[in-house]
């Protein structure tokens, strides 16, 4: 089964009204800090990672979407 952000109860609500490139996925926070692939580059990003590089299509977090009530 493929899993789709879109149906995804982690999807943060930062990500709300933004395009699908720059939705977030709250199960994947960002370290604070220095980059990891030099110690000088600076990280400059939202807090979350977005969930474009972290869901290759079978996420393993993937929560299906709770119905609004």
């Amino acid at each position: 089964m493929i899993t789709l952000c879109a149906r995804c109860d982690n999807l943060h609500p930062d990500s709300k009204g933004k395009p699908p490139w720059r939705w977030m996925c709250s199960k994947h926070p960002r370290m604070e800090g220095y980059g990891f692939v030099t110690e000088t580059q600076w990280d400059n990003f939202d807090p979350w990672l977005y969930c474009r590089d972290v869901n290759g299509g079978c996420c393993p977090l993937h929560e299906p979407k709770r119905e609004d009530q």
